[in-house]
């Protein structure tokens, strides 16, 4: 990752595994061990877009199926 972290300023960045939290309305999807870089100052972690894209549909592919059960 090339470039300065919006909350601290920091240029280092490590590569780390974290947890991954999507909420949407009521419902949330937890992924445990998803790549990101992390801040070396502060902590702050960073997603790649394609991981979030891929987390974000596979909880929507859940959810609509939820959601469809409910109305039966």
């Amino acid at each position: 990752m090339d470039t300065t972290c919006p909350f601290c300023g920091g240029t280092g960045f490590r590569e780390a595994h974290t947890q991954y939290v999507f909420e949407h309305k009521v419902y949330a999807l937890v992924v445990d061990d998803v790549p990101c870089n992390q801040c070396e100052y502060c902590g702050e972690r960073y997603f790649t877009k394609e991981s979030a894209d891929l987390i974000q549909k596979a909880f929507m592919h859940k959810y609509f199926i939820v959601k469809g059960r409910k109305k039966r």
